[in-house]
């Protein structure tokens, strides 16, 4: 088993509001990571904050749970309750707290992915062909854990952006529901790999043109080894090849994962 995380700053970034974590909780992995919203203040820290609750909140009933729904929830809630004490007690702006974020964990063998927001799951069937989630929102504006505890900015982002998430899984399947709705990923025994990645793997360009998701997916997989810093060594490989051909991220991204 090997886990990794890594995360780079975008081109048209000053500071890099994007995180990733991973580690062990009592011998079972995490892999973590969160996406700052540029148009909020001091989301970088926000991000880390957010993760670092997150990792808190993986506790023995969240690994155990049958109810995979319930546990949706009821973690996204005590990150985010986590999350708004410290903030409160760095005095900082509770919208630092606007950002993304997808946690993964195995345990017993088994493995599940949590996202609150968009971002991408990447993972090897049985074939170890690797596959892709790719989930967004229909106006592009991601439904953030920071409106759960938040009535009047939960209820202006669902007046103003109507609150459709979009799943694409990238085979010609689709799915379109409620941005309030749970979107829990259970993956059962897994013997392959798993990597979740924010909304930056979409982000690279050239002039007009920006890649396809599933180009990008297709291209970054090319793994030589998953051993050591998998990530970290092919994420710098794969943005020096891109570079050379004129194309460049221009949001942040960050990336983690587990090959087992």
């Amino acid at each position: 088993m090997n886990i990794d995380s890594v995360y780079v700053i975008g081109k048209s970034h000053r500071v890099c509001q994007d995180y990733a974590m991973h580690g062990c909780i009592d011998g079972n992995p995490y892999f973590i990571i969160s996406d700052g919203c540029s148009s909020s203040k001091d989301t970088d820290i926000g991000a880390r904050i957010l993760a670092h609750s997150a990792k808190t909140c993986l506790t023995e009933d969240i690994f155990n749970s049958k109810n995979h729904e319930k546990s949706y929830y009821s973690f996204g809630h005590n990150v985010i309750d986590k999350a708004t004490l410290d903030i409160n007690n760095l005095k900082l702006n509770p919208e630092c707290l606007d950002a993304t974020l997808i946690v993964g964990f195995v345990y017993n063998n088994d493995l599940e992915i949590y996202v609150y927001g968009d971002g991408c799951i990447m993972y090897t069937g049985t074939d170890l062909k690797w596959r892709c989630i790719n989930i967004k929102f229909q106006t592009g504006a991601p439904y953030y854990l920071s409106y759960w505890n938040n009535k009047e900015r939960r209820n202006e982002y669902l007046k103003t952006f109507k609150g459709l998430r979009i799943t694409d899984y990238l085979n010609g399947f689709t799915i379109k529901e409620s941005v309030l709705s749970s979107n829990c990923f259970y993956f059962g025994n897994i013997s392959g790999s798993a990597l979740v990645a924010s909304d930056g793997m979409s982000s690279f360009f050239k002039y007009a043109y920006t890649q396809n998701i599933s180009t990008t997916v297709k291209d970054f997989t090319q793994f030589k080894s998953m051993t050591g810093e998998f990530l970290k060594r092919r994420l710098n490989r794969y943005v020096q090849d891109m570079n050379k051909q004129g194309l460049y991220h221009y949001d942040d991204i960050a990336i983690a994962g587990i090959n087992l």
